[in-house]
């Protein structure tokens, strides 16, 4: 993510999602062709973990660059749409893994991504420097004191480290049930694979709605 965003701060944010986009896909792809721990770990979580940063930062730091008057709309809409994935995403592997197994999932689902995602990519437009809609103007800030700082000083103060372990702990348990919800509801409750596909999807349809929800709440 950090790199993607550098990208899109450059005006780059078509490469960003690009990049994005073929990184995430190819460890997609190439984690249906792992034969070890090892493979699987590099494929699928640092590959495509890339590129989901890439893509992901790309796309986010553009859109808020193009709605800087409804801030919270887009990035609601962004980070919901992420969430939402796994509605369509979550019954379609499951079909696959029962009729194919698991690698062929993998591989199906990468090909399909790195069409539809390279696709997108080209409709992509960067958002012009100071960019500001037709009558509107940036609020005013009331703050006293406010101080522009650069990274290196952010990393020099405190309570950057404490957003951060926030932020972690928050995504670290979300991330932790979500990728593991199918198993919770075969292991645990008895489901099979058909319904605790459908919970997966239910799950994902509520966090993609508490992302938009309060992504309107706030500026």
């Amino acid at each position: 993510m950090i790199l993607g965003g550098y990208f899109a701060d450059k005006g780059w944010v078509k490469w960003s999602i690009a990049i994005g986009a073929i990184l995430f896909t190819s460890g997609f792809y190439l984690t249906g062709t792992a034969t070890s721990l090892a493979q699987l770990y590099i494929n699928y979580g640092l590959i495509a973990g890339l590129g989901q940063g890439f893509a992901y930062s790309g796309c986010l730091s553009n859109t808020l660059r193009l709605f800087p008057d409804k801030r919270g709309l887009a990035s609601g809409i962004i980070t919901g749409g992420m969430g939402l994935a796994a509605v369509f995403a979550s019954p379609i592997a499951n079909s696959l893994i029962l009729s194919h197994d698991a690698q062929h999932a993998f591989r199906t689902i990468g090909l399909a991504y790195i069409v539809i995602v390279l696709v997108a990519s080209v409709f992509v437009q960067k958002a012009p420097a100071g960019y500001k809609p037709d009558g509107w103007n940036p609020p005013t800030s009331s703050a006293q004191n406010v101080v522009n700082k650069t990274w290196i000083d952010i990393l020099k103060t405190p309570v950057f480290y404490v957003v951060i372990a926030m932020f972690f702990v928050g995504a670290f348990s979300g991330l932790m049930i979500a990728s593991n919800a199918r198993t919770i509801g075969t292991s645990m409750f008895g489901l099979s694979a058909t319904v605790a596909a459908l919970y997966v999807s239910l799950y994902s349809i509520a966090n993609s709605s508490g992302r938009f929800i309060w992504g309107t709440c706030f500026r």
